[in-house]
């Protein structure tokens, strides 16, 4: 969390406006092994991809690699 801010909660007789809040860190990828982006070259990916997210150790090849089961962007060189 980079500041807290406390909500604040104002009623009126008029008009009605809803808010929702969320607080914390946000983050762009949609890894559950904490990456941000996919890549073909490093190792847990191409493990992840072989095996259709199951597994994140073992041994697997680039050529085993063919996308990212959770949708995380790829990385652009």
């Amino acid at each position: 969390m980079l500041k807290y801010e406390k909500p604040v909660v104002e009623s009126t007789e008029d008009v009605a406006e809803s808010v929702y809040m969320a607080s914390g860190d946000v983050k762009t990828g949609v890894c559950p092994y904490g990456r941000e982006f996919a890549n073909a070259g490093a190792d847990i990916c191409q493990i992840c991809s072989k095996t259709d997210g199951a597994q994140t150790s073992g041994s697997a090849f680039r050529a085993d690699y063919k996308g990212c089961p959770y949708g995380v962007a790829e990385q652009v060189d």
